[in-house]
């Protein structure tokens, strides 16, 4: 199976102080994920690569970027599955 890890967190509002250090904290993850992945023979996508958090409040995708995603991942696994 395939490991994917969302868009690192944007600006954050009013949520800013519930998520203090979120931003570096997930923009590292994308380095974990991938290492994990890699030690798993997995492949890996980093939505981060495309998609970004909404400016409303830095967690959440707007609707375009969840058909960005949608779109990076059906063409993963169409891709998965002519390879087996």
């Amino acid at each position: 199976s395939d490991v994917y890890k969302r868009q690192p967190l944007g600006g954050l509002t009013e949520l800013s102080e519930r998520f203090e250090g979120g931003t570096e904290k997930s923009v590292a993850l994308a380095t974990l994920y991938s290492e994990v992945a890699n030690s798993l023979n997995c492949p890996f996508i980093n939505l981060g690569d495309h998609i970004q958090s909404s400016d409303r409040d830095g967690i959440h995708w707007e609707a375009d970027a969840h058909q960005i995603a949608a779109n990076i991942l059906r063409e993963k696994l169409e891709e998965t599955t002519e390879e087996a």
